[in-house]
């Protein structure tokens, strides 16, 4: 029975454990590699490629490694510089911090790849044009009523420009504009080219790639040089390291998956152990089932007749007069031999005589007899 609770105790956890497991699937956020979208990162969703290219051009490429408000700070006194965002996915217009956007107004250019915008009837692969030749598109996304569109096809801009006091911001509205899997089709490669070192010039112009410095955002992919991480309040502590790593979602998975399964057992850690049986005495068991009966069967004068045979056996026992009972008068004769007053036994015998007793005379006439009995007994001990 145990063996069979215990099964059904498992299948519930388990069963209840893989309904987390899929529900955590189905409400987590569908977030792309931290690394998707990086000049560090070789794999088809990676800028590694067109970084080796930009630089074999000539452009002055640098890699920023610290948060942005950090770079506005850093490069305030000097415009006419370009900052290039590349999201590790889609996010919903993503705002400038009031330091960037200072930055910018001050004569600078953001441009920001991978901005969400609205599916269209635009089909998934296309190739729209560009002074370069025909680009390669994997999206359906497109900027919608776009006054300054820089790039577009029929369904709407793909890339725009938003102006901000004396600079501006480029969006693009896919993630994946000049990635790795590009890099055969060089006209992608030109277009983000001409984005970052040309932002205010019509698309066909030739490039000066030493136009402007490019400065691209690490940080977004988790590149950080030793003074951010020192500077970060959060990284002085074993918890606030573990709490920007996937460890922390696990453990909490970990810890309510845990509960459930100790909830649903209703024990703690560790197979259940077995009530250990009491030992059983059978003699007193036998001794308390006879009881009740002459109880019920109001044996009262025989129960009496059982005990005073027992204690006069034993008193007779500790007198040297052997086992066989003798008669209430021998029995007196031998004790006033042995020098001993009649009246203690006179007052066991007499009690013994009647036919019933209530139980408390009872409990009285039986200390009396273990009075006696131990007296004799403490006295041969003295002897």
């Amino acid at each position: 029975m145990m063996q069979r609770l215990r099964r059904h105790g498992l299948r519930g956890v388990f069963g209840v454990v893989g309904l987390v497991f899929l529900i955590s699937l189905a409400i987590a956020p569908a977030q792309t590699p931290l690394y998707s979208g990086s000049t560090y990162t070789r794999g088809p969703e990676g800028y590694g490629a067109w970084y080796a290219w930009a630089q074999a051009e000539g452009m002055d490429l640098q890699r920023w490694q610290r948060p942005a408000a950090d770079f506005s700070a850093t490069h305030a006194g000097s415009p006419g510089q370009t900052f290039l965002q590349i999201y590790p996915s889609l996010i919903p217009d993503p705002s400038p911090s009031p330091e960037l956007a200072a930055w910018i107004s001050a004569g600078n250019t953001l441009v920001q790849v991978g901005v969400r915008q609205p599916v269209t009837a635009a089909p998934f692969e296309s190739k729209p044009n560009t002074p370069w030749g025909a680009g390669e598109l994997d999206t359906r996304r497109r900027k919608l009523e776009a006054t300054a569109g820089i790039w577009s096809d029929p369904y709407g801009a793909i890339a725009w420009r938003e102006s901000v006091g004396n600079g501006e911001m480029i969006r693009v509205t896919t993630p994946f504009l000049a990635a790795n899997a590009y890099q055969e089709t060089r006209a992608n490669f030109q277009l983000l080219a001409h984005l970052v070192v040309q932002p205010q010039d019509p698309l066909g112009t030739a490039i000066d790639f030493q136009a402007r410095a490019v400065w691209v955002d690490e940080y977004l992919h988790g590149y950080e040089e030793e003074g951010a991480i020192a500077a970060d309040p959060d990284r002085d502590t074993l918890w606030g390291y573990l709490a920007q790593t996937a460890l922390a979602p696990l453990a909490i998975q970990g810890a309510i998956a845990t509960l459930i399964a100790l909830i649903a057992l209703n024990r703690r850690f560790g197979a259940a152990q077995p009530l250990t049986p009491p030992m059983e005495n059978n003699s007193q068991a036998y001794i308390n089932a006879l009881a009740s009966v002459l109880a019920k069967a109001e044996q009262h004068h025989f129960v009496l007749q059982l005990l005073s045979a027992e204690k006069q056996r034993q008193l007779q026992h500790q007198l040297g007069l052997g086992s066989t009972l003798l008669t209430p008068d021998d029995l007196r004769a031998a004790w006033v031999e042995r020098g001993r007053s009649l009246r203690d036994l006179n007052r066991v015998l007499h009690l013994q005589t009647k036919s019933r007793l209530s139980k408390g005379e009872l409990q009285q006439w039986l200390q009396q007899w273990e009075a006696i009995i131990t007296k004799i007994v403490r006295e041969s001990e003295r002897c």
